[in-house]
């Protein structure tokens, strides 16, 4: 009896490791198991989409400018506008005033990487892209319609991507900031350069400027800004050359008698940006920013305009003569005046060149 109990108990027990054995083989999900597969494939997704998403960013931005003028006003609205559009996403701080970086020293900065957008231009950036310095030639840029035609099309789009390509900072528009013209201690009308050969006319210290004046007829005289209303007062010079704004800013319309709107040299200003920071962005990021930056071009050209229009209306009432010389004549010879130099000209683009005559 006792063999027969255990031998029955025995094969109950083979029985029982037989049916674990079984169970233990087959998957099994509990659910706690299929929440976590669930979770793992949630994941997933979240890392795709990230990685399209535009994370936030904040760009430092150098103005050697002040915050009133219309580069100012111009750049304020890019900041607006770019924190409206992205909600938020791009933060913009905004220095003015060489606060951060000098006018001198902004596009290095940039370059360098030390500050991620500057207000800068061509005269700026000629040691790495020496062929710039075509655009200190006067009546390269004859007037507001030819910068217009030159800067909105497929040339200024070239002439971005070559300074991006050579120099590491990326120009995103051209803003406008007034003409320079000529205004004398007498009345007398202008109206080709052979005028303009009786008169010392001050200049910028800068051999860029006194070519300049001197591709214009007149003689030259170079003396700093801050003594520009005693000379002028004095008799040292006949006349200078300024934009509008600063003839107001500076008080010159009290110790002039007429301005010539020869708008020899147009002011502008390259809003650019570091091109490796340029390229962290997302392509929604840059596109806010190409938005954003087109908007306050037209800011800051509109008020430039305005303001230059209001100056000649405001000289006008003061007393002041304002006479319109033959802006061809003028071209014509001071061009002439470069191209028959060949050490300035011998940097230059010439096709570029002539792809921008062409179009004025």
């Amino acid at each position: 009896t006792k063999k027969v109990v255990a031998i029955g108990l025995c094969i109950i027990w083979a029985i029982c490791l037989l049916g674990c054995k079984s169970t233990a083989s087959e998957p099994v999900q509990s659910a706690e198991t299929t929440e976590s597969n669930v979770g793992a494939e949630s994941s997933t997704e979240t890392s795709e989409t990230a990685a399209t998403t535009s994370e936030p960013v904040t760009l430092v931005v150098s103005s050697a400018g002040t915050e009133d003028e219309p580069g100012g006003v111009g750049l304020t609205a890019f900041k607006e506008k770019v924190e409206e559009l992205s909600d938020g996403n791009i933060t913009i701080e905004l220095y003015f005033n060489g606060v951060l970086y000098s006018a001198e020293l902004g596009a290095s900065a940039c370059i360098a990487g030390d500050v991620d957008m500057v207000y800068t231009g061509p005269n700026y950036l000629t040691d790495g892209s020496p062929w710039l310095s075509m655009f200190s030639a006067g009546y390269l840029i004859k007037d507001y319609d030819h910068l217009q035609a030159v800067y909105g099309g497929e040339i200024g789009q070239s002439i971005y991507q070559r300074v991006a390509e050579e120099q590491g900072i990326l120009p995103l528009a051209t803003y406008y900031l007034g003409a320079r013209v000529i205004g004398l201690t007498e009345d007398v009308e202008i109206t080709t350069p052979e005028d303009l050969a009786p008169y010392t006319i001050r200049m910028p210290a800068s051999d860029m400027y006194v070519f300049l004046g001197e591709a214009l007829g007149a003689k030259v005289s170079p003396i700093a800004l801050s003594e520009l209303y005693t000379a002028l007062q004095t008799g040292t010079v006949d006349g200078e050359d300024c934009p509008l704004p600063q003839v107001e800013s500076k008080k010159l319309y009290e110790v002039l008698e007429s301005i010539t709107l020869t708008n020899h040299w147009l002011t502008i200003t390259w809003p650019a940006i570091n091109l490796d920071k340029w390229n962290s962005l997302t392509e929604e990021q840059q596109g806010w920013i190409t938005e954003a930056i087109e908007y306050g071009n037209t800011v800051c050209d509109n008020a430039s305009l305005e303001q230059e229009e209001e100056l000649i209306a405001t000289f006008k009432e003061r007393g002041l003569s304002i006479y319109y010389p033959d802006i061809d004549a003028f071209a014509e010879h001071v061009l002439n005046e470069y191209l028959s130099d060949d050490e300035i000209t011998a940097d230059w683009d010439m096709d570029l060149y002539q792809q921008i005559v062409d179009l004025g």
